[in-house]
């Protein structure tokens, strides 16, 4: 069944005018303009009247959902000049506006498309999620790991035997002198003075049992993930992309309202694209040996991205080209992905600020038309359209394409030039020959 909903709002803003050499009276004192946005958000989607036991049996729930959402937000501005204007004589005059200047000059934003790699980047992260939960960690990590989770079992567990230990030795310290009075003559008074010793002493004693208990009983769930029952592991893993479409400075007037101020906008439009890859895997419990070694990433499957990882500069050469990316969705199993959904977000959003042109303030009142001051604040707006698609995926059609790419970061710029200097100090440089050759 499908379903409609439209939750659509109107952006209200005013601007405050008054021009005292406008032509028109009306202009001459200040007066309010107003103006409503629209901004459209509605939701297509289908109902799944089961999806809590879906869930809970690890059954994909998704259904298709398309939606659109604009949203609108700006902080106001002002501008207010007084000037002496020759053609009206020498007194002063006054053009001012203040309000929401950006807003209202703004208009909605649509998505212009542009070549990303969101999609690229979203489904290999995605695959990399599904191989994290397959292949927990490497063989290594899970003994280092194993290693971690026995000490921890072992330190508390050693700690309680010694206060154990210490407990039974302060007891018998104390139980001395009522062994030697009572022991062999009046065995139940023996026993009466021997049971007030031990509670009196365990008292002192047992609290400080009860923190290492729990570090025992923590250690122990620890060590019984590594080897876990049959359940249900959710995944995700996205990517996101973006292009600066456009982008402009320009000086117009306000006209609004007769308020002739020149402001200077800058203005720029920007696409972005977000993919995310939800899913869930089987996660089964290891039973033999080969599947545990399996678990933790003993396959000759893993056998093929460890020798890309292991070959020299290999990190360097993905830096720039996504290969490991592609060698690695090429081994995995996605026999125990359960379901698989997909988020596409479009997102378009313009961006403008506003204030009083400076330089046409210059330009304009200059002799015999003098500028007497000047007040003035900066407005913003940000108009942002999303485009939203979810659909059901299919884990078998999700793989990374090969991309070329440019180590923006500064980390990667700086380790590539320091193999770069390595290079060229170490293997062969060219050396130019000193001989000369007549033709």
């Amino acid at each position: 069944m499908t379903t409609t909903k439209n939750t659509t709002q109107f952006y209200g803003c005013r601007v405050f005018c008054r021009d005292t050499v406008n032509s028109n009276p009306a202009y001459r004192v200040l007066h309010v303009e107003s103006s409503t946005k629209v901004l459209e958000r509605e939701r297509i989607g289908d109902i799944n009247p089961n999806f809590k036991h879906k869930i809970n049996t690890g059954a994909g729930a998704t259904t298709q959902l398309d939606g659109i959402f604009n949203s609108l937000e700006g902080h106001r501005s002002k501008a207010r000049i007084s000037f002496i204007w020759t053609p009206n004589g020498t007194g002063t005059q006054y053009r001012e506006a203040y309000g929401d200047i950006c807003v209202h000059s703004t208009s909605q934003v649509e998505y212009t498309s542009f070549t990303s790699n969101a999609e690229a980047r979203a489904s290999s992260r995605f695959l990399s999620a599904i191989r994290s939960a397959e292949v927990k960690v490497s063989g290594p990590t899970f003994l280092g790991e194993l290693r971690q989770t026995l000490q921890m079992l072992r330190k508390p567990a050693t700690a309680l035997q010694d206060s154990i230990g210490r407990y039974l030795g302060d007891v018998r310290t104390r139980n001395q002198a009522n062994r030697s009075r009572n022991y062999k003559r009046k065995p139940r008074q023996y026993a009466r003075e021997l049971s007030k010793i031990a509670a009196g002493s365990w008292l002192e004693y047992s609290f400080g049992w009860v923190p290492l208990l729990y570090d025992i009983n923590g250690a122990k769930e620890a060590y019984d993930d590594l080897f876990e029952i049959d359940r249900h592991v959710r995944i995700s893993g996205g990517g996101h992309d973006s292009k600066l479409i456009a982008s402009s400075t320009v000086s117009n007037p306000l006209t609004l309202g007769g308020a002739g101020i020149f402001f200077l906008r800058n203005q720029k439009i920007i696409s972005h694209e977000t993919i995310r890859y939800r899913g869930g895997v089987r996660a089964q419990a290891a039973t033999t040996a080969w599947d545990r070694a399996a678990r933790f990433g003993f396959t000759p499957s893993e056998f093929i991205p460890t020798a890309w990882e292991l070959l020299p500069w290999s990190f360097l050469v993905d830096y720039f080209v996504n290969i490991g990316d592609i060698i690695n969705a090429a081994v995995v199993d996605r026999t125990n992905v359960t379901w698989v959904n997909r988020s596409w977000v479009k997102k378009a959003e313009k961006i403008q600020s506003c204030d009083i042109d400076r330089n046409w303030l210059k330009v304009t009142f200059v002799t015999p038309n003098t500028l007497l001051s000047v007040d003035s604040s900066p407005g913003f707006s940000r108009w942002r359209k999303s485009i939203v698609n979810r659909s059901v995926g299919n884990v078998n059609a999700i793989w990374p394409t090969l991309t070329f790419s440019y180590p923006g970061s500064n980390t990667r710029l700086l380790n590539c030039a320091a193999l770069l200097a390595q290079v060229g100090l170490t293997l062969h440089p060219q050396k130019p020959s000193k001989r000369s050759y007549r033709l």
